[in-house]
């Protein structure tokens, strides 16, 4: 340990160090000294350069020195200055969530509570590069809070009622694959069906109905997604029952014109081709 303190702390003398660790702590499992080493060393790791580890074998290291070191009865200190260090970088710029999976994955896995508490940390105003951070991505990775049960999202809003917050950053649905469409997921129901009077909360968890990101023509996408608010419009709640009837002739109007643009797209590059 002390001849790693005395390297060079650069980005290729840490991956050098990280496998050197791996291969360690594999040997030595039960080493506290060398399991708590490891974890401050991970607080110190470049995370403002960390843009694209899976390039590399050092995203593997990290996440399996992670899930060797840290456990719920050691490791949560290390772990919430983890979380500050990447949150703080999100106000500073663009980054993703996949950049960062390999570290925070098996991290929120272990500390959900301690995540949602540092992350989920602004009011008024969404902060853009935030749901950007949380957002699904397409061909990366799911939306964050899908990485952290819904039972435990809920009891971290019944703890805590920042539910104006998290409204911006949640996904509240899911593909039903048997079915071909979507429904409210289990924490997508307990939101609607507790703050369906929020006009904020209500507003915010429609929206997120709208991919920013899909496959394929994007009717067809809105028409998966126009079960969501045909469930709303059949609820016994003549509040949430309106909601439902609004969103669904919005649903509905872009859904036809989506169609008809997408026909004329096609038909233009079926002439094109002629």
């Amino acid at each position: 340990i002390l001849f790693f303190e005395m390297l060079p702390n650069t980005k290729a003398i840490q991956s050098t160090i990280l496998y050197t660790l791996y291969r360690l702590i594999e040997e030595r499992k039960e080493d506290k000294l060398l399991k708590e080493y490891i974890r401050k060393y991970i607080v110190n790791l470049y995370y403002d350069k960390m843009e694209n580890p899976h390039i590399t074998n050092e995203s593997y290291i990290i996440s399996n020195l992670v899930k060797l070191v840290f456990s719920k009865e050691n490791g949560v200190e290390e772990a919430e200055e983890i979380f500050s260090k990447v949150n703080l970088l999100i106000d500073e710029k663009f980054i993703s969530f996949y950049s960062y999976e390999d570290v925070l994955k098996p991290l929120m896995e272990l500390y959900p509570y301690n995540f949602l508490n540092i992350f989920v940390d602004y009011s008024g105003k969404p902060n853009y590069f935030k749901k950007h951070f949380f957002k699904h991505n397409y061909n990366l990775n799911t939306n964050v809070l899908h990485y952290i049960s819904d039972e435990i999202v809920i009891d971290w809003i019944k703890e805590n009622g920042k539910m104006e917050e998290l409204s911006y950053l949640v996904e509240p649905y899911k593909l039903d694959e048997s079915k071909k469409y979507c429904v409210w997921s289990k924490l997508g129901k307990y939101i609607i069906d507790n703050y369906f009077d929020n006009d904020i909360v209500m507003k915010n968890i429609t929206s997120q109905v709208y991919p920013t990101s899909w496959e394929g023509e994007y009717s067809n996408v809105l028409m998966k997604r126009e079960t969501l608010f045909i469930e709303l419009e059949n609820n016994l709640n003549p509040i949430i029952s309106d909601i439902g009837k609004k969103n669904l002739l919005e649903i509905r109007s872009r859904i036809k014109a989506c169609v008809l643009e997408e026909s004329k797209r096609n038909e233009e590059r079926f002439e094109t081709f002629e």
